[in-house]
């Protein structure tokens, strides 16, 4: 199941141009205990539970106008 939510992950960042800090989508979209931005976040080396919540949160990010 992880490696189905990195792949997704990974298809969704393809799609969205990797992220950009310049959108305001993802300018404020941070990650982990050190508030990694998300397009330099390694999705990799986070426990599942929190690769979960970021997941969820990148979709409903996604769906934002």
């Amino acid at each position: 199941m992880r490696e189905q939510f990195l792949q997704e992950i990974e298809e969704i960042k393809i799609k969205e141009d990797g992220f950009p800090k310049t959108s305001t989508k993802w300018w404020l979209f941070t990650c982990g205990k050190d508030k990694i931005h998300i397009s330099e976040f390694d999705f990799n080396k986070c426990s599942d539970e929190e690769l979960l919540k970021l997941y969820n949160k990148i979709l409903k990010n996604c769906n934002k106008c």
